[in-house]
């Protein structure tokens, strides 16, 4: 559902760490980064359309050496996530695994979306609000 609170942004995170962003910007940024994203249509309004951003890669390169992680164990009663990222503070990323990749999803911290130098600037370029960038490397 479209809430209607607060001040109005461009960029959204929705349920489930779902990016929900301008149909006019995600068709800028499909020109720049290809089949690393998928559009899907789910906003058409009068004034402006949304989509979800799908980001479909999945890259293994969070540098655990440098980033405070947390993992899953036996005694917190979850079997199913045992040896699985819990919580991870400070994330940083091995630079070399991501090489090349504009924009991409940490594999196994999928809460993390990072993007390229040229993704932020195409989207400052295109006044996308609601975007705050962090450096991870």
């Amino acid at each position: 559902p479209v809430g209607v609170e607060g001040t109005r942004v461009g960029f959204n995170f929705a349920a489930f760490d779902m990016v929900v962003s301008p149909a006019v910007v995600n068709e800028k940024l499909e020109e720049l980064v290809g089949p690393a994203i998928q559009r899907i249509p789910v906003v058409v309004g009068e004034d402006q359309s949304f989509e979800i951003l799908n980001v479909c890669e999945r890259v293994a390169c969070l540098d655990d050496s440098r980033s405070q992680v947390m993992r899953w164990t036996a005694s917190d009663g979850r079997p199913d996530k045992v040896g699985q990222y819990r919580m991870v503070i400070g994330l940083k990323i091995d630079g070399s695994r991501a090489e090349g990749r504009q924009i991409f999803r940490v594999a196994g911290w999928g809460i993390a979306l990072i993007v390229s130098d040229d993704v932020k600037r195409l989207l400052e370029k295109c006044g996308l609000s609601g975007v705050v960038y962090q450096r991870v490397d």
